[in-house]
């Protein structure tokens, strides 16, 4: 008896643009497909993120990217895979998030948004130093 796999280039399917208060974690997820199974890469504004570590939840961690372990269905083709965003805020962390599957039958990519709300505060400059005088 003889199997025949089929190869197939990668499907992605990403999280919702999402909204989130200030401090809180994010977790952003994508469902990759694909045979042979794809390698998975996230972005931030175009710019890959590298990954502080694989953990289950940010108990205990500094701000910053974390993966969560990508689920693989029993010797399924499909997988998924987070990114786990721990105490977030506005200026690291808003922007547009792509989540990128490649395996040798090609690549696919799906983005969302993801935006932080805070307080924000202004650091008041005295104008008196810039008065010619």
């Amino acid at each position: 008896m003889c199997f025949i796999t089929e190869l197939y280039a990668p499907t992605v399917l990403i999280s919702p643009n999402m909204t989130s208060s200030k401090g809180q974690n994010v977790e952003l997820s994508c469902n990759v497909t694909g045979n042979p199974p794809p390698e998975v890469a996230w972005f931030r504004n175009g710019e890959k993120i590298n990954i502080s570590g694989i953990v289950k939840d940010c108990k205990q961690l500094k701000s910053g990217f974390y993966k969560i372990q990508r689920d693989e269905e029993a010797k399924d083709e499909v997988g998924r895979s987070r990114l786990l965003v721990c105490s977030v805020n506005h200026l690291e962390h808003t922007g547009s998030y792509t989540c990128q599957a490649t395996n040798n039958q090609g690549n696919d990519t799906a983005a969302t948004y993801l935006n932080i709300l805070g307080m924000y505060r202004r650091k008041l400059i005295s104008w008196d130093r810039y008065v010619m005088k």
